[in-house]
């Protein structure tokens, strides 16, 4: 495989663009030890696993198949121990075929002439990419230390079996907890943490190592916060790891954010929202210029709403764009993008505004920067949705006054605060008695537990910039509680639930219900 001919061929079959190629051009012709690969990799122009497949499409020389496939006799075998080291090869299984090999050069004739003259075995190659292979590496180096304690390599302690269980299960996160003498594997399912696996302490420094590398984080570091991402793919699609490693005094924490980025979108209707809030929501998002704010704590599903309602615009008519930290879902006819380190959501929302949106979508309004920039576009013309972090609607003007947005201004463009949380829904196979669907816990799935103010045209005609809070705390508004109520009530959830999301409910007397007016203004 000449190297002019594989550029030719990435390039022809639509896998890079001719600039970028030309990106990664420029780049070896300083690095000339590079391969041509790693640095589309390296770019971000190609995910690994996307390499190796456009690799084994133009050889002929399959895709190392994945490390469940291992087989634990070899690798323990010390005639085998050195081949990563002296021939950048890996055996990996022998069965009456012959020697499977994952070779990070696959049609290196000469390597592979001498690993069937070493070991007198017909040679099967297979393509590997770097990262890869350096989990393997580490596996066989670390196989001699782990072969007393019964465990060395096994699928179930192999990360690749461990995400793919954690992605069956619709895990947001996968968490590596280690103890003094054992690793703490749990994941987190609707909200909650459950155990996964036990396993010895020994197992962790393999464990970690695979991680890291794959994460592209540094190895030899234990001591500092790093942070890092990695690609896998997974029934046809790609899926994006987040991965954060934490040092205790037990060893490095380290957690897995799952992000399936086209995974199945919720429609607005199927997120749990009350009829009234919908329908204040579907009026707001009829507006040309405003502002609605989604506030709550991390993980009562802020994005995934602020998601259902952009599917409720026409993205044919409308320019709509996002910014977020990171994109959660590929959404179709709208231009998404993410926050780097060479770009702030303020500087995003900067250069967002140069593409003539109709609609911004910023992933959290998290600095003073962000929130001018937001109230800055509603006063040019553009519809805003955001999330903050506040506990309640009520919290929301004052955090972004503390931000240094004015009154005048909250009164201005302000159009809806909504606050939320997520609460299990009862399993409907089982009705909460426990089932095979719901893992025996008696919920299945999440809703949503709501809190919306829609600010009227009465209301804002009746403001000034000195008691706009005031009368923002005096209008009547339905409570989380409220909503939480009338979902125990249709038996969708349970009140000990509700309290576990929502605390225990130390107020007895509902606060009022929204003014009549709020019906007449919307319609």
């Amino acid at each position: 495989m000449t190297r002019s001919r594989f550029r030719h061929y990435v390039v022809e079959e639509g896998h890079v663009t001719l600039a970028q190629m030309e990106a990664a051009l420029r780049e070896q012709s300083h690095h000339p030890h590079k391969k041509l690969g790693q640095i589309l990799c390296h770019k971000g122009f190609l995910t690994e696993s996307k390499l190796i497949a456009i690799l084994s499409d133009y050889t002929g020389v399959p895709a190392f198949p994945g490390m469940e496939c291992m087989d634990k006799d070899i690798l323990d075998d010390p005639d085998y121990q050195e081949t990563p080291h002296t021939h950048h090869a890996l055996p990996f299984k022998k069965d009456a075929m012959g020697l499977h090999v994952a070779l990070l050069d696959p049609e290196n004739i000469l390597i592979r002439d001498q690993l069937h003259h070493q070991f007198k075995e017909k040679i099967i190659p297979y393509g590997v990419t770097e990262k890869v292979f350096a989990v393997l590496k580490e596996i066989i180096h670390d196989a001699p230390n782990r072969a007393g304690q019964g465990g060395a390599v096994s699928p179930q302690h192999d990360l690749n079996s461990l995400v793919m269980e954690a992605i069956r299960a619709h895990a947001s996160d996968i968490h590596f907890q280690p103890t003094a003498t054992h690793l703490v594997i749990r994941l987190r399912v609707d909200g909650m943490l459950k155990p996964m696996r036990e396993l010895h302490s020994d197992y962790w420094g393999s464990l970690r190592t695979q991680i890291k590398i794959l994460a592209s984080m540094d190895v030899a570091e234990e001591r500092k916060p790093q942070h890092g991402r990695f690609y896998q793919d997974f029934a046809g699609r790609t899926i994006d790891f987040r991965v954060s490693s934490h040092p205790t005094v037990s060893g490095e924490n380290i957690v897995i954010r799952i992000l399936d980025k086209y995974k199945t979108l919720l429609s607005f209707d199927s997120l749990g929202f009350s009829h009234k809030h919908k329908q204040i929501l579907r009026h707001c998002i009829k507006h040309n210029h405003g502002i609605i704010l989604f506030t709550g704590p991390t993980g009562s599903g802020k994005t995934t709403s602020l998601y259902g309602l952009l599917s409720e615009m026409d993205s044919k008519t409308r320019n709509i764009m996002t910014l977020e930290q990171p994109v959660e879902y590929a959404i179709s006819g709208i231009r998404q993008s993410e926050i780097t380190q060479n770009m702030s959501f303020s500087e995003g929302v900067r250069s967002l505004l140069r593409q003539d949106p109709d609609v911004i979508l910023i992933g959290e309004i998290r600095d003073e920067d962000t929130a001018q920039m937001a109230i800055r576009a509603s006063m040019t013309g553009h519809l805003v949705l955001s999330t903050l972090h506040t506990h309640d609607v009520l919290s929301a003007p004052y955090r972004l006054m503390n931000l240094g947005i004015s009154e005048d201004l909250l009164a201005s463009h302000l159009l809806s605060v909504v606050s939320q949380r997520l609460v299990r829904k009862i399993c409907t196979q089982c009705y909460h008695k426990g089932c095979e669907r719901c893992d025996y816990t008696g919920f299945c799935g999440r809703t949503c537990l709501s809190e919306c103010l829609f600010i009227d045209e009465s209301m804002r005609r009746d403001l000034g910039s000195d008691d706009f809070m005031k009368r923002f705390k005096e209008y009547g508004k339905e409570t989380l509680w409220d909503d939480a109520m009338l979902k125990i009530n249709e038996g969708l959830t349970t009140q000990i639930e509700v309290e576990r999301v929502l605390g225990p409910r130390l107020i007895s007397k509902a606060v009022p219900m929204m003014k009549p007016t709020l019906q007449k203004d919307i319609q």
